[in-house]
């Protein structure tokens, strides 16, 4: 219909909006509501019911600072594929959470001259040159230094071509159509099955048995993946699917016993990169070093489309920018606020209307979004190293190494940043494994 509603429909869309924005309003109207007597009725259920918006932590409201743009509050109509119909979830973004973690001890001495807790920040990821989701801006003050020897870390990037089409490489990432992508998946975990025993074999000929990972973006993703290893007999029960929860099912191991993995048979584990990134030892059976040695990272990490939460990270990250800009403008009060809020407001309005394909980000963009790609990959790599152990990292999705229009790809840029901050001593301290590997690193290697 080009886009344009018929004259005789205009009317019913008009009046269905209507009806949709009054049952609307009847929601909020009722949770807000049981917000405010949610306390009183507490006492009579006597037990714990989640709801909407009790996710906050009141208690550290009166130490944060409100949110950039203002206290942001809506609704997100979502579905999944496969499904008809979706669900409502409420957005807020209500504070900057990020300074409490340097300004605590601080906050309120000005007021009463009492300093308030001390904070210590362990993460050796809160040091992240340029990332505005990691980097927090505190110089280090202590470097806790390993007697071992350190990790040897091989990389490479998988170029594996179609079996379709011998001249076309495999994407995942960015694939639009959800059956071409789940398909371009299996194919790749067909593909690179002689790999993974090659794998296995050469840690069980250096006389350490390890094990392999197969990493993917999300739980479904798993489950696709482990539809293909029960198909193939090589593989028939070597393999676990990382679970959320307990399923009563051998296949599926729970996440709250991954740390317990090397108890079972298994050679292989399959699971999302965020859920063993951090958090987790998973050590071989006597304790002593990392019982994962090699894996293969099948999907490319990028943000969900439309990310609020990245968005909000990335405002959070530019807040020292703008606030000297308000300073160098000599602005106070109402109108530094006020140019606060139009600024922030602007850049989210931005970030959220352009679209976030690799090929069509700025430069600057690219880098804000290679750390935050690589950050969750290096701590992966993080767990095979654990106990001075080496690792061997696989990249499988072409989309990892696509260029386009001579522009660089994600691993191009992960190793720009490196490169870029190999004069640092506590860069090089923190990353040195992955600095040297990626300028090593064979990009190309066809099986």
């Amino acid at each position: 219909m080009g886009g344009n509603i018929p004259e005789d429909s205009q009317s019913q869309f008009l009046y269905s909006k209507i009806e949709f924005f009054v049952y609307l309003a009847h929601i909020e109207h009722a949770l807000k509501f049981i917000l405010n007597f949610y306390p009183v009725i507490q006492q009579y259920l006597n037990t714990q019911v989640d709801v909407p918006l009790l996710t906050q932590i009141r208690d550290f409201r009166p130490f944060l600072k409100e949110a950039m743009t203002g206290v942001m509050l809506g609704y997100r109509y979502e579905t999944n594929d496969g499904t008809e119909t979706g669900q409502f979830k409420i957005i807020q973004y209500l504070a900057v959470g990020r300074q409490l973690l340097n300004e605590w001890s601080s906050l309120y001495e000005i007021a009463d001259n009492n300093r308030g807790p001390a904070i210590t920040l362990l993460s050796g990821t809160s040091y992240a040159p340029k990332s505005l989701h990691y980097h927090l801006e505190v110089d280090p003050q202590w470097y806790i230094e390993t007697s071992r020897e350190l990790s040897k870390l091989k990389q490479q990037f998988i170029k594996i071509r179609d079996p379709e089409n011998g001249e076309e490489k495999i994407p995942v990432s960015g694939v639009v159509e959800r059956e071409k992508r789940d398909r371009n998946l299996q194919k790749i975990v067909r593909e690179i099955s002689e790999k993974m025993e090659k794998e296995l074999s050469y840690w069980q000929n250096v006389g350490e048995g390890r094990k392999i990972l197969l990493l993917t973006n999300s739980y479904n993703d798993v489950n696709i993946v482990g539809k293909v290893l029960n198909e193939l007999p090589l593989w028939k029960g070597r393999y676990r699917l990382l679970s959320q929860q307990d399923q009563n099912d051998e296949i599926w191991f729970p996440r709250s016993r991954v740390e317990h993995f090397a108890e079972t048979e298994a050679d292989i584990l399959v699971a999302p990169i965020l859920a063993i990134s951090r958090g987790y030892n998973i050590l071989d059976i006597n304790g002593n070093g990392a019982l994962f040695g090699s894996a293969f990272f099948l999907v490319r990490p990028y943000p969900v489309p439309n990310n609020l939460g990245y968005y909000v990270q990335i405002l959070h990250g530019t807040l020292p920018i703008y606030f000297q800009e308000i300073e160098d403008e000599g602005l106070h009060y109402a109108k530094a606020m006020r140019r606060l809020r139009k600024r922030s407001r602007g850049h989210f309005e931005y970030m959220y209307r352009k679209p976030d394909y690799w090929s069509m980000l700025t430069e600057k963009e690219k880098t804000v979004l290679a750390w935050y790609t690589f950050i969750p990959v290096w701590q992966v790599i993080g767990r095979l190293m654990r106990g001075g152990k080496d690792a061997r990292i696989f990249y499988c999705d072409a989309k990892f190494n696509a260029k386009g229009n001579g522009q660089q790809s994600m691993l191009g840029y992960w190793e720009k940043i490196m490169i870029e901050n190999v004069n640092d001593p506590i860069f090089m301290s923190l990353y040195g494994p992955f600095v040297k590997s990626i300028q090593e690193m064979a990009k190309v290697e066809v099986f």
